[in-house]
């Protein structure tokens, strides 16, 4: 069996994303844009109280009446993690999270523009 979810943001469908029933850990994107399921009610939990709740996958997440959500990906980080506390299902989500929040970013060039010219 194969199991389609929307991503959503502000109620439209940005993404869509696939698993199996036999492999819930590995999801697929139709475009590649979708970085968490469960958005909408995860910015909603970070306006409450700052906790985000995050399962491993679609599967435990639908059985928790799709309360928190599900990271896709983190390249890069979803925005919504910034300063909030994530409470993770499992030991190895909480390690994913934490190497992939903790590396170092590339700084942004940064260049002055000078009449009509770009001085470096």
């Amino acid at each position: 069996w194969h199991v389609i979810l929307p991503e959503l943001r502000e109620g439209e469908i940005v993404d869509l994303v696939a698993f199996t029933m036999e492999d819930s850990y590995t999801l697929t994107t139709l475009r590649g844009t979708a970085a968490l399921l469960g958005e909408e009610e995860l910015e909603g939990d970070r306006l409450m109280d700052g906790e985000l709740l995050l399962f491993d996958n679609p599967l435990t997440w639908m059985m928790q009446s799709c309360a928190g959500g599900v990271v896709v990906s983190l390249d890069p980080p979803p925005a919504l993690f910034e300063g909030a506390q994530l409470v993770v299902e499992s030991r190895d989500l909480a390690n994913r999270l934490n190497a992939a929040l903790t590396r170092p970013r590339p700084a942004p060039r940064i260049a002055l523009m000078v009449g009509d010219e770009v001085a470096a």
